[in-house]
């Protein structure tokens, strides 16, 4: 009988771990997908925000975009 109740609490403690690395796994994946969606920028929103920081100059945006990222990369 105490053999009967070590299995299971063992297997409870093992399942109940699958479970929530798979729950944890499940909700991280979700919300990286919603995170990358809300990124995203429109493109009206980008049009906006060119013309109110770099007077709608898309070159200027573009080279302040490339600027950030080379930045960022080292």
């Amino acid at each position: 009988m105490k053999y009967l109740a070590a299995i299971w609490l063992v297997l409870s403690v093992v399942i109940g771990y699958e479970l929530t690395g798979m729950a944890f796994t499940r909700g991280f994946e979700q919300g990286y997908v919603e995170g990358q969606e809300r990124a995203l920028m429109s493109p009206q929103a980008l049009e906006t925000c060119t013309r109110w920081w770099f007077d709608g100059s898309e070159p200027r945006a573009k080279q302040a975009m490339n600027q950030y990222c080379e930045r960022n990369k080292k």
